[in-house]
C-alpha cells in the first residue's frame, strides 16, 4: 500500500525544505501510472519490475465549502486511487452528510472509504484536539472528554460507539 499525502508546513522551522512539486492527487496519478506502465510520467525513468501498489489519498469531509471535499475526492479518485483514509471524525452529522453525497455520486463504487476514528486518551486532549489542523470537533465531544474522571476509558468507549456508528453509513468501507 502507499498513501499519497501532502503534509502540513514545516515553514517556520528553517532546517525543513519545504518541497511543492506535486499535490498528492498527482502523486496518486504518478503512483498508477508507474503501476500500470513502469514508467514515472513526471521523469520517464523506467523500472524493471512493475510495482503493485494499492494507492491511497486522503480527504478531509470538514472542509468548507461542503463541495470542496468531494470535488477532491473525485480528482483522486480520477487519478487512480484505490483507498481514501479520512480525516479523524468527531462530527459523525457532517460526515453522515458528506458520505451520502459520495453514495449520491457514486463514488463508492470507484473507492474504498477508510473513515478515520480518534482513540483520545489523555486528559489534554480537550485543550489539543481544537488546535489540530482540518480537524473539527464539536464542542459537546470536548465537553464529554473534559469531564472524563478516566480519559482512555472514555477514549476508547467513544472510539467503540464511533465505529459502531460509522460501520452502518453506506459508503464506508473500513475505519483506521
Amino acid at each position: 500500500n502507499v498513501l499519497c499525502l501532502t503534509g502540513d508546513s514545516y515553514a517556520t522551522l528553517p532546517r525543513i525544505q519545504q518541497v511543492w512539486d506535486m499535490d498528492s492527487s498527482l502523486m496518486i496519478f504518478e503512483a498508477r501510472h508507474l503501476r500500470e506502465t513502469g514508467r514515472v510520467h513526471f521523469t520517464g525513468e523506467e523500472v524493471k519490475t512493475l510495482p503493485r501498489p494499492f494507492i491511497g489519498g486522503a480527504i478531509n469531509p470538514f472542509t468548507q465549502p461542503e463541495n470542496i471535499p468531494i470535488r477532491r475526492l473525485k480528482q483522486k479518485v480520477a487519478a487512480g486511487a484505490d483507498f481514501i483514509q479520512t480525516q479523524l471524525i468527531f462530527d459523525l452529522d457532517v460526515f453522515r452528510t458528506f458520505m451520502a453525497c459520495v453514495c449520491d455520486q457514486g463514488l463508492d463504487d470507484d473507492v474504498f472509504i477508510l473513515a478515520g476514528v480518534p482513540v483520545v486518551t489523555s486528559k489534554a486532549a480537550p485543550q489539543f484536539i481544537p488546535t489540530i489542523p482540518g480537524v473539527h470537533c464539536p464542542q459537546h465531544i470536548l465537553d464529554r472528554l473534559a469531564a472524563a474522571t478516566d480519559p482512555q476509558r472514555t477514549g476508547l468507549e467513544m472510539a467503540a460507539e464511533w465505529i459502531s456508528e460509522l460501520r452502518q453509513i453506506k459508503g464506508v468501507s473500513g475505519i483506521h
